[in-house]
């Protein structure tokens, strides 16, 4: 959820999906399954092209790859936690006290 406004108005992007970390660890146990199963349901039957995985880690990478069957899955090589993306953009540090952005010109 910390970075669902670097994609929120984008016109190129019809539908975002925001995991709230926090929400979903503060919810009990029960709750969590009704919330992620809700989750990965509803991923499941949306036909994504494109996943912008913008954590540090590899759990949604694998997601996007075997259960949501996202074609192109673009995100963070840090500390090799990438294995699952197509697209893979080194981070060497991880966010640690600064801010990301990256920016690739296209023609």
């Amino acid at each position: 959820s910390r970075t669902e406004a670097i994609l929120e108005f984008n016109p190129h992007i019809n539908a975002l999906f925001t995991y709230h970390k926090d929400h979903y660890r503060s919810l009990p146990f029960f709750q969590k399954i009704h919330y992620l199963s809700k989750l990965l349901f509803t991923l499941r039957h949306q036909n994504f092209d494109i996943c912008f995985d913008l954590s540090n880690n590899d759990e949604y990478g694998f997601l996007a790859k075997f259960i949501w069957d996202i074609p192109i899955r673009i995100g963070f090589n840090y500390k090799k936690r990438g294995r699952f993306l197509t697209h893979k953009i080194k981070l060497k540090n991880g966010f640690s006290g600064k801010h990301v952005a990256i920016s690739k010109k296209t023609t």
